[in-house]
């Protein structure tokens, strides 16, 4: 009797929830040029990339063949229960790649966000919204205009000799994300929550009379943003930054407060 030992984990689970979601389906319709002819279906193999992105391996996006070779593929790719690891070729990876990025990746994951809070029934009256950046070594120079330039720019891991990139992303109140964006590492969060407050509505289907509360640090308290936030019907909560004089009188009366009730 032969036996076969596999190495599960969490990813069936995570298979599972892309299944449920329609993950493969979604990014297979989005696609701008589908290759019928191929083994592995784009979807199949972006879900495949995800998969080990959330892994534990030390070596991301590369040898996805030898990453699945002690896997579960029928657990892990219900969809496609009969895939095996050596479909994943690293030709088929960069292709893929390069149909996902001509086919709009923030299109796509609009559509997978408003299908996931349909499906999941997910409360977006009240979101929380920050970003943060990711370093990279290299040059990354280059003459053809970008839609996100890898820049230096306020680095938020502590890395201000490196270039980087910028993420903007928001979450339900219970910290499900549901909307993100990747900017140029020299987007600035002012500009970020600007341009996010004239847009947040129609990205999240909401009327003008809809209830929305949007929760951020003080970067979104500017004298435009504000005006922006009533002209959109937003609610919003933040701490009023430190370059209004009214801040550190307000501090020092939260602190007698604070200290009165003990």
């Amino acid at each position: 009797m032969n036996i076969s030992a596999y190495r599960a984990d969490y990813l069936p689970l995570l298979g599972q929830l892309m299944n449920q979601m329609k993950l493969p389906q979604i990014i297979n319709e989005a696609v701008t040029k589908p290759n019928s002819q191929a083994i592995v279906d784009a979807g199949t193999m972006i879900s495949g990339m995800i998969l080990n992105l959330l892994s534990d391996a030390k070596i991301r996006l590369y040898r996805l063949s030898h990453f699945f070779e002690d896997k579960p593929m029928p657990l892990i790719f219900p969809w496609k229960p009969d895939i095996a690891p050596s479909n994943f070729t690293e030709e088929r990876s960069g292709n893929v790649l390069d149909e996902f990025y001509r086919s709009n990746p923030q299109k796509i994951f609009s559509m997978l966000t408003h299908g996931n809070i349909k499906l999941y029934n997910i409360n977006t009256s009240s979101i929380r919204v920050d970003t943060t950046s990711k370093s990279f070594y290299g040059a990354y120079e280059t003459n053809k205009p970008e839609p996100v330039d890898i820049t230096q720019g306020f680095s938020k891991d502590k890395r201000p000799d490196l270039k980087q990139i910028i993420f903007g992303t928001a979450t339900s109140s219970d910290g499900i994300p549901i909307l993100g964006e990747v900017m140029s590492g020299n987007t600035s969060d002012m500009k970020f929550n600007n341009g996010w407050i004239k847009k947040v509505r129609q990205a999240l289907e909401k009327n003008d009379d809809d209830f929305l509360l949007y929760t951020a640090d003080s970067a979104a308290v500017t004298e435009d943003n504000l005006k922006l936030f009533k002209e959109y019907h937003i609610d919003m909560i933040s701490r009023l930054p430190e370059r209004y004089d009214l801040a550190e009188g307000l501090i020092d009366q939260a602190i007698m407060a604070g200290n009165g009730q003990r």
